[in-house]
């Protein structure tokens, strides 16, 4: 039976130490990774006063923490079932909907804003 010399035991020793090192740096980078894409999902607010009131012909202007990139897709906004994304005027990260071309109906109305993929999936913002 042979022994292996001191100088193989530490080396083996070595390279198990840099292989476990090497993995948890991928791990971590993978994690670090998905939390980095996580904070920089853009989100919408809208720029309602929730104590007053809207009229049917109020403006309705909705903001975006950041602009979307052209890989991520486009825009999509429903109001009550009907897609009105082509009556809003996009500027920048600002988009901005004027009902006095088509006002909205009294009574309450449900806004939707939609991130709609390039494979064409729709994911509620």
């Amino acid at each position: 039976m042979t022994v292996p010399s001191t100088y193989t035991v530490r080396r083996n020793r070595r390279s198990v130490l840099i292989a476990a090192g090497c993995a948890l740096i991928a791990g971590m980078s993978l994690v670090l990774t998905s939390l980095t894409q996580a904070r920089s999902d853009a989100t919408v607010t809208v720029a309602l006063n929730a104590q007053t009131p809207t009229t049917p012909d109020a403006p309705i202007e909705l903001n975006f923490s950041r602009a979307l990139k052209p890989d991520e897709g486009r825009i999509g906004i429903i109001i009550d079932r009907n897609d009105v994304t082509s009556l809003f005027v996009s500027d920048g990260t600002r988009m901005v909907y004027s009902a006095a071309l088509v006002p909205l109906p009294l009574g309450e109305s449900q806004l939707i804003v939609y991130l709609i993929g390039a494979d064409n999936v729709w994911r509620e913002m």
